[in-house]
Formats: structure tokens, sequence, C-alpha cells
């Protein structure tokens, strides 16, 4: 008989705390020459965070880019925890465009800068940057775009212990907050109601901006005494999934695009573009809800008024954008368009990756061929009406 090992089996009992920060998360190490500065893009948060701990033992100024949003609740959420986070710094700058970071580290000579990971930036050769983003550091798990999850489970597994190192005193910020009535009301259903709404974490916009730490959220869920079959469920979707697709952002030649989507995938597309459509819907009329199917826009009404979509309703909510579209790249970037606009967790990796499976078969295989999608995986309504 072969047995088939889950994450639980790679995971020490018992997690050590890194004295320092693991030299395998840090990228273009180098000689830190004053006067130096901390970048950060992602990772807000003053507790666990590897970038600051890096950086601790050296004078440096943090330099937060600060993003800005057209969606007024969505401002008001990142800005909330944004604020609470700055009352634990002093000495740090805030700027909402690279160009006024350019000139701040011009001005002030600034010589060392040290960065965190964003695999939706390009990476700069000057910069030390530290990968605190994912648990296992993207950079050191793969050199390459992998193909699926399957490929890179079974690196995660074999490095897992090394980087699922425990952190001091837990936050007291939101995002913890969110994380311990999660544990506390709901990781008991998670493994069989996981793709129910109701017992959703609600965490991926806390991860996205990096106002909770996802090894701190891993930490915890392992510390509860929830069924070990609910821990490996949850650390599947936090660990696996959300670094599947840090690896895709972070190889990708295009991650907003079909460049990197799979062969047959990017023939079928193409093979079915001049299909006739049953509905050809603009952008205008997707993003104001105005489409013939009842489900489709109460999904997008959801999107619009709380800046959420569960997960597998994203994924039908993208499918449909690729059937009622003229063409399949409309259809990407009408998708991209409205989930970055108005999703809470976004822009993220998550994001791209997630419209890209569903509408390009990334990360997935060939279905049975179909008007206008092609072998693209199709998505039941049946399900979908009892969850809405």
């Amino acid at each position: 008989m072969i047995k088939k090992y889950t994450m639980l089996n790679y995971i020490p009992e018992t997690l050590y705390t890194e004295a320092g920060v693991n030299p395998a998360r840090v990228f273009n190490n180098k000689v830190i020459t004053q006067p130096a500065a901390c970048v950060i893009t992602r990772n807000f948060r003053f507790e666990d965070n590897f970038v600051l701990k890096f950086a601790q033992n050296n004078e440096h100024i943090v330099i937060f880019l600060k993003p800005v949003f057209e969606i007024k609740g969505k401002q008001e959420f990142f800005d909330r925890n944004f604020n609470l986070m700055l009352k634990k710094f002093k000495n740090y700058r805030v700027f909402t465009s690279q160009a006024e970071v350019d000139d701040f580290i011009t001005d002030n000579k600034i010589q060392t800068i040290i960065r965190d990971f964003n695999p939706l930036l390009q990476p700069q050769e000057e910069c030390i940057e530290v990968d605190g983003l994912n648990i296992v550091p993207a950079r050191f798990v793969s050199d390459h775009k992998e193909y699926n999850a399957q490929t890179l489970r079974r690196k995660i597994y074999f490095h897992i212990s090394e980087f699922l190192t425990d952190f001091e005193e837990a936050p007291d910020n939101e995002g913890f907050k969110v994380l311990q009535e999660f544990i506390e009301t709901k990781l008991d259903k998670y493994a069989e109601y996981r793709n129910n709404e109701y017992v959703t974490s609600r965490l991926s916009r806390y991860f996205n901006w990096g106002f909770l730490s996802p090894q701190r959220a891993a930490i915890e869920v392992l510390k509860s005494d929830t069924d070990s079959v609910n821990k490996e469920a949850f650390l599947e979707e936090l660990i696996v999934r959300r670094e599947l697709s840090s690896n895709f952002c972070l190889y990708a030649k295009n991650y907003k695009g079909f460049d990197d989507i799979p062969d047959w995938a990017l023939m079928s597309l193409r093979a079915h573009g001049s299909d006739l459509r049953i509905h050809n819907y603009s952008r205008e009329e997707f993003e104001n809800a105005q489409t013939a199917d009842e489900n489709w826009n109460k999904i997008q009404q959801s999107l619009v008024n709380t800046g959420s979509i569960h997960p597998y309703l994203r994924m039908f909510w993208a499918k449909k954008i690729l059937e009622w579209s003229p063409e399949p790249e409309e259809a990407l970037q009408t998708a991209i368009y409205l989930n970055d606009k108005y999703a809470y967790d976004a822009p993220s990796e998550n994001g791209y990756t997630a419209i890209l499976w569903s509408i390009g078969g990334l990360h997935d295989r060939a279905f049975r061929d179909m008007p206008v999608t092609g072998k693209i995986r199709r998505m039941g309504e049946k399900k979908i009406k009892n969850m809405l």
C-alpha cells in the first residue's frame, strides 16, 4: 500500500525561532553601506516581518510605498490598517509613487536599499531583497515557472521544516483578530465546507497587503486543537496555492496576458476566437452587472459592494466573462480590470493566477472541446446557484 504523505508529515512538532533571518530568505545579499533604507511595498506590518528583522541591526529609514485606490471603501480598509501600523514606527517616510521614492533615495544619498519581495515588481539588482511574502522563499524553492501545484508541492514539503519557524509575541492588529475568529468559529468545518462562503477565512486582504503574516497564520492554525484534516486543507491553500501564484508571477513573461498559459489552452482559445457568442457584453455592462444571468450579476454586485468574492465564485465569474466577451484577450483584461479595481485583496498574484486559471487554463488540464471556451474547464451552475 502506498502511503500518501501530507504537509503535516513534514512539519516538526516543535517549531524553533530564527535567531536572525535565514540567509535563504535573502536575495542579492551584500555588505550594508550607510545610509541605508528599507523599502516596503507589500509587508505592511511591524511584527512578524523578516524584512525589518534583517534590517534591524543597521541604521535605516523605513520607506513605505503606499497604494492609492479608486474605490473609497478599499482605500479606507487599507488606510485603517496602515495607520495603525505606522504608530509602531519612528523613523519612516510614506510615498505614493515610485518616482517619489527614487527622488528621496537620490536626494538623501542612500547607499543600500533593502526591500521586501514583491513578485509583481521587476527585480532591482542594486537592492537586497527579503522574502516575507512566502513561507518557503520563492527564489529559493524554484528557479523557474512551475507546471502546476503538484510540481511545487513536492518542493515545499521538502523544505517546509527549514522555513516554518515560530514567531515571538502575537501582533495586536485587525488581521490577527480576524485570524483568531476564523480559528475559533470556522476552522473545524474548513476541510468539508471551505467552498461555502460562510466558512472562508476572509484573510486574503490582510495577507495581500502584509497586514498579517501568512507564517503567523500557519503557526496559529498548527497550535489549534482542530482535526489534522482541517489543518491540512488550510495549509494547502495558505502555502501551496498562494506560493504557486508567487512562483508564476515571479517567472512569467507577462502575468497579465496569455504569454505563459499552456500551449493547448492558447491554441484552443485562438481556434474558437471567432465562434458565435450567445451574449456579447461590454466592460461597462459587466461592471454594472447588466448581464442576462442573475447569478453572475449577484456575484459582480457582491464584488462592488463588499470588495470580495468567494474564490470558487470568482472562478465562475471569470469563466462567464470569457464566454460573453467578443474575444479571449478582451475577457482577460476585463476580469483583471474589475478584480484589481474592486477586490480588497487586489492587485495580487493570487488574483492574476486565479483569473488565468479560469480563462486561460493556467495550472490546469484540457477538457472536452466546447464552443467559445474551447478546452478550458467549464463550471456547473447548479452548485453556484446553491452557494448564492
